[in-house]
């Protein structure tokens, strides 16, 4: 740190302290959300941070909202039931946050077209 930095009420980030920083955790604040690790699609306030936040905002954001919108329209229309097909292993990490492996089965809403 370049200057000393109060947290809570009795414990302080000294100047030249090492910092890690957990990004995961962001959103899962105990202080801010009322259940922060409950998923909870319509969550208020949420203001997101997965992205990051000024000129550290991530330059992928956009595509990667528009890859879960597609991704979300075609499951809900293309998709009749869904379910785990075996263990979920999640990401180790203090970068992001997520799902490695999520096995799943699904049965299709209709027959393709051809």
């Amino acid at each position: 740190m370049r200057r000393a930095t109060p947290l809570g009420l009795a414990s302080f980030i000294r100047e030249g302290d090492q910092l890690a920083l957990w990004l995961p955790s962001g959103n899962r604040d105990e202080e801010t959300f009322e259940d922060p690790y409950r998923f909870d699609i319509e969550r208020t306030p949420n203001e997101q941070i997965a992205f990051g936040k000024g000129e550290h905002f991530c330059a992928g954001a956009h595509l990667a909202r528009l890859e879960l919108r597609l991704m979300m329209h075609s499951l809900v229309h293309e998709v009749e039931q869904i379910e785990l097909a075996g263990p979920v292993e999640r990401l180790s990490s203090n970068l992001v946050s997520g799902i490695k492996h999520m096995p799943v089965r699904f049965k299709r809403a209709h027959a393709a077209v051809a």
